[in-house]
């Protein structure tokens, strides 16, 4: 009897060891698997930076849900994220049933630092500054010239883009003059308030900034993009060659930003 209790002990203990060793197979080659992808990825990048493309970052085809339909209420997260979350969000809308289409907003910190940084110059509309071109550049690759639905889609990426986007009144006396500008930069509250005048379709869309200095008007989002389907774009761009300016030495907050990866959301009206 003691014979068999015994051999039943050493059966299951054998069991035991057998299981454990499986086991442990299992947790080793799921962490090869994972450490394999990691590898691949990294060289997959390194081979991208070697052949010259820098504009964009490898990604695994399954990393992004891209190219959705999306509703004009399932954007509106993406606006209240932007600031903390450091991507970047683009609403474009076609002007008319016919018309060309055009950049309604855009909410970005690189793009409205780059703004606030050189408003004289973008109000006076000045071609040699060679920040804002960089900017321009940067939006004209990477936030332009898409397809909806098989249909060509660009926009115009311009001083006059910017000034149309980041409107603002700047006071004098007791009018507001044309200027442009984000008052509301790195500031949470300035910002959802800005956020709010875009959005408000009933009452005020003004909001004012620095003791009523600046006042922006709102984009009336809601009465340009109720009730209509976007299509989602999703992007991440590599910055590194936006950021050679030759001799730049003015904006080095925006020249480290742009350094960072940049997720950029855009969404397009396809109806």
């Amino acid at each position: 009897m003691e014979n068999a209790i015994d051999a039943l002990k050493l059966a299951a203990a054998v069991i035991v060891f057998v299981i454990f060793i499986s086991l442990a197979f299992m947790l080793f080659s799921q962490t090869k698997t994972t450490a394999d992808s990691i590898f691949y990825t990294r060289d997959s990048q390194k081979y991208m930076e070697q052949e010259g493309l820098n504009d964009i970052i490898y990604i695994s085809s399954a990393g992004l849900d891209t190219n959705r339909e999306v509703t004009f209420e399932d954007l509106l997260p993406t606006l209240f994220r932007y600031h903390k979350e450091n991507y970047a969000v683009t609403i474009i809308v076609n002007e008319g049933d016919s018309g060309p289409y055009k950049v309604l907003a855009r909410y970005d910190n690189t793009t409205e630092t780059v703004v606030n940084a050189n408003a004289s110059d973008i109000m006076n509309e000045e071609s040699e500054n060679e920040t804002v071109n960089k900017e321009l550049e940067y939006l004209d690759q990477n936030v332009n010239n898409f397809s909806v639905d098989g249909t060509p889609i660009s926009v115009t990426w311009s001083i006059e883009t910017l000034q149309e986007i980041y409107k603002i009144g700047r006071k004098n006396g007791s009018t507001y003059d044309d200027f442009v500008g984000a008052p509301w930069l790195s500031d949470e509250t300035a910002i959802l308030y800005r956020i709010r005048a875009d959005l408000n379709k009933d009452g005020d869309n003004t909001q004012t900034y620095n003791g009523e200095y600046y006042k922006y008007t709102g984009k009336k989002l809601y009465g340009n993009c109720d009730g209509k389907k976007f299509k989602e774009i999703i992007k991440v761009i590599d910055n590194n060659k936006y950021v050679e300016i030759e001799g730049e030495t003015d904006n080095k907050d925006y020249l480290e930003e742009r350094l960072i990866s940049k997720t950029e959301m855009i969404y397009i009206q396809a109806n």
